[in-house]
This record gives C-alpha cells, structure tokens and sequence, in this order.
C-alpha cells in the first residue's frame, strides 16, 4: 500500500525542484538589448532649398517589420538577433533619420515627416520603397532602395532612382558597430536624395524663367 504522506512529500519535493530549474533557466537569460537609427552630422549641400517636402511613405519589407535585428548568414540564411532589437518601428525610426539628414543637407525647416499637418506650401514628396536593409555575414551593412519625388499632385517630377548603398562594420557581432554601419547608409541615401531634390528645384527654376 502507497504512503500517501511520503507520495505526496516526493510530489512537493519534485515540484520544488522543477520550479528552481524553471527560476534559474530564465534569470541566465541575458538582457535585451534595444537599439535605434541615429542622424548623423551632415553639413548643408548648395544653398538653402526653397520649398516644402515631405518624406514618405517609407516601404519596409515584410522581412524587416519585427522587433529583431535582422543579419544575414551563409546563401539565403537569415538570423534575428533574439536579445539585440529595435526600441521602435524600423520603418518609423529610418522616415524619422531620413527626414533628419535631409533636412540638414538642403539647410531648411520646411522639411517634415509624412502624414504632415503643416502649413507651409509642400512642394515635393519623397517616397522609397526598401528592398534590403540588413547585414551581410562579412559584416557590410547593405541598404538596397528605390526611391521617386513627385510634385503637390502627386505626378512625377524625376525620373525613379534607385541605389544599393555598403558601409562596413568593424565587427559583426557587435550590434552597436552593426547599427552605426547601417546608419552610414542611410546617410549615404540622404546625400543621394538631397542632390536630387537640387537638381529638381533647378530645372523648375530655370523652366520658370523660359517661360
């Protein structure tokens, strides 16, 4: 016959122990980490711009739209970096840097995020469409995008531009490094955008005066 009190002491005793296993796996787990895009420095290209713009939409892939930081392995491997992850949208934080540098670049106020409440007149949109953010196993950031401004109408006023943009992180397991390599791209489509931006304003200016 069972002793129930020794059966059920063996019960307590066993959960005790799966519970301090339990307790024990889930406090070696490290802490997360959270990262974010962060402008960087960029002195004013040509003269103040003259004109409103708005940045956006950005289209992030699919891919891309999770809290993780996203790298790539061998062939088509992809790896999410489980404790290392972006403190907010990835698509909010690049519109948000984007808008920034630009900003910078052309030496005007009169550049916002989309959807914008301004006042002032928008003369210009700025869309792109993000076909690769990421990674590579070497440890090369690659921003790979296509992007097009249209007019306050909405029709567009250059021809669609695209660009694959590299900057190297000295460490790939370094997500800091990681992250200030994929920030150098986004500063490096800035700079793209923004002398594309110019040259629009400068065959208007010059049409305007045709006419």
């Amino acid at each position: 016959m069972i002793d129930s009190r020794r059966f059920f002491y063996r019960a307590a005793t066993l959960l005790a122990i799966l519970l301090t296993a339990s307790l024990q796996g889930c406090g070696s787990s490290p802490p997360a980490s959270f990262y974010t895009l962060s402008p960087s420095p960029l002195t004013p290209i040509g003269s103040a711009f003259d004109g409103g713009i708005t940045i956006g939409p950005i289209d992030m892939p699919d891919y891309l739209n999770r809290p993780q930081i996203v790298t790539r392995g061998e062939g088509s491997e992809l790896k999410l970096a489980e404790f290392d992850r972006w403190a907010e949208s990835l698509e909010d934080s690049f519109q948000r840097m984007l808008t920034t540098n630009i900003r910078a670049l052309l030496g005007s106020n009169e550049i916002v995020e989309y959807p914008s409440k301004q006042k002032f007149g928008l003369h210009y949109h700025v869309v792109a469409r993000i076909q690769r953010f990421d990674t590579d196993n070497r440890g090369n950031a690659v921003l790979e995008v296509k992007w097009g401004i249209l007019d306050s109408n909405g029709d567009r006023v250059a021809p669609l531009a695209s660009g694959r943009f590299e900057s190297q992180a000295s460490n790939a397991n370094d997500y800091n490094q990681i992250v200030a390599a994929m920030d150098d791209t986004v500063s490096q489509l800035s700079v793209a955008i923004a002398r594309n931006l110019i040259e629009v304003q400068n065959e208007s200016e010059r049409s305007a005066e045709l006419e």
